[in-house]
């Protein structure tokens, strides 16, 4: 029992050290979404899509096999679709450097992770759910491009 526990901490602790600039961006991008929400616009750390796409980023590229960073990266997107429509900015920030709309990178390092992850058929259900919402958009940014399909292809 005693040599159970030790296998999981260990399991965690290397988990814990594989992710942490992942976590440690993650925790970052939420400070600046909260100063959003609570303060005013003017001393508001505004995160942008090029914010999320380097979180998102992050995850994928953290090594931690499994579903864990491609759920996390998919859960990002998700924040990052319903804060773009959620956050009011005033005209004059309403611009390009200051937008949360996802786009083709954005939702090619969610099927990035998928690939990455190693869990077979699971991830590439996933990862297909992931591109029919590019298919399927009446936003032509994030069609899924080149990249996009040849990161599905190796799965």
């Amino acid at each position: 029992r005693r040599a159970q526990l030790n296998r999981i901490c260990r399991a965690q602790s290397s988990i814990e050290e594989i992710s942490y600039p992942a976590r440690t961006a993650e925790k970052i991008l939420d400070r600046m979404i909260l100063s959003c929400e609570s303060d005013t616009l003017k001393s508001c750390a505004r995160p942008n899509t090029v914010c999320f796409n380097t979180v998102l980023a992050a995850w994928a590229q953290s090594g931690i096999k499994g579903q864990y960073a491609a759920k996390k990266c998919e859960r990002l997107l998700l924040k990052m679709e319903q804060l773009n429509n959620s956050l009011s900015i005033p005209s004059i920030l309403d611009n390009e450097s200051f937008s949360l709309r996802p786009d083709v990178v954005s939702y090619s390092t969610v099927l990035n992770a998928w690939a990455q992850s190693g869990t077979g058929r699971i991830g590439a259900q996933r990862a297909e759910r992931v591109l029919d919402r590019m298919c399927q958009s009446d936003d032509k940014e994030i069609r899924p491009n080149l990249v996009a399909f040849n990161t599905l292809d190796g799965m």
